[in-house]
C-alpha cells in the first residue's frame, strides 16, 4: 500500500508532509481545519491507498473522530508524545481499530511512564489551545516519515515506538479488544480454552522486541 494523502495537526505534521512531498510520494495534504469543512472522499485516499495522520500530540480522541469519518478507508497514524514517536497500526475495515489502539497503548505505555501519568496527559492534552511538542528532534519529522511509510508498506498490525533521545525503536503487534466490535467473533462459548486464548493473545500484545533504528526488522517481517 501507498501513501498519498496526509492529514496533518502542528508544526510537526506540516514538517512531516513535507518530507513525504518532497520524495514525490504525496499527492495532496490537508490541516485538520482544512479537513473539518470538506467531504471525507475529498481528503482520505481510498482503494490500495493509505492516509497519514499526524497529530500535534496524544490528542487520542481525534483518532476516533478520523475513524467516524474515514469509514472503511485504510489509514495510519503518527502521534508525538514527550521524546517519543507512535506509529499506530493501519486501521480501516477488517482491522484493530483506534479504540482497541488506545486501550492497549494506555495500559502499556512507553518504559518511564506509568499508565495514570498519561491518561492524565491525554486528558489534559486536547484542552491546551495550540497545544503542541517543540522539542522534537530536529530528525523528528524524518524519522516518522520513514518509519510511516515502512508501516504502510508493511500493512502493518503493529505499532512501533521510537525513543528520540535513546535511538531505540520497539515495536508491539496491536490485536483487538475481547469484547471490541472490530474483534472476529471467538470460537467456543466460554470455557478454560476460551481464557486460555485471550491470555496468550494479551501477553503477545504487551511483549515487544527492539529493533534498529534503520526500520528494516526483516525478522518481525517474516514472523
Amino acid at each position: 500500500m501507498k501513501t498519498k494523502t496526509v492529514l496533518h495537526d502542528g508544526s510537526f505534521g506540516i514538517a512531516v508532509a513535507a518530507i513525504l512531498q518532497e520524495s514525490g510520494i504525496l499527492s495532496k495534504h490537508f490541516s485538520c481545519e482544512e479537513w473539518k469543512a470538506l467531504r471525507p472522499s475529498d481528503c482520505f485516499s481510498e482503494g490500495d491507498d493509505i492516509t497519514a495522520v499526524v497529530l500535534r500530540g496524544p490528542t487520542l480522541q481525534d483518532l476516533r473522530t478520523i475513524a467516524d469519518a474515514l469509514g472503511n478507508n485504510a489509514w495510519i497514524a503518527v502521534i508525538p508524545f514527550e521524546r517519543h514517536l507512535i506509529i499506530t497500526p493501519v486501521f480501516g475495515c477488517g482491522r484493530v481499530c483506534p479504540s482497541c489502539f488506545i486501550r492497549r497503548w494506555m495500559s502499556q505505555p512507553p518504559e518511564g511512564y506509568y499508565p495514570e501519568v498519561v491518561n492524565a496527559m491525554v486528558s489534559v492534552v486536547p484542552q491546551v489551545a495550540g497545544f503542541e511538542y517543540v522539542n522534537l528532534s530536529p530528525l523528528a519529522a524524518a524519522l516518522a516519515a520513514h518509519a510511516l511509510l515502512d508501516s504502510a508498506t508493511r500493512n502493518a498490525s503493529y505499532a512501533i515506538c521510537i525513543d528520540q533521545a535513546g535511538e531505540a525503536v520497539q515495536s508491539a503487534m496491536i490485536r483487538a479488544v475481547h469484547g471490541c466490535g472490530c474483534r472476529p467473533a471467538l470460537e467456543g462459548v466460554g470455557g478454560a480454552d476460551r481464557f486460555s486464548r485471550f491470555s496468550e493473545e494479551f501477553h503477545d500484545v504487551i511483549r515487544s522486541r527492539t529493533y534498529k533504528a534503520d526500520f528494516t526488522h526483516e525478522e518481525e517481517a517474516s514472523s
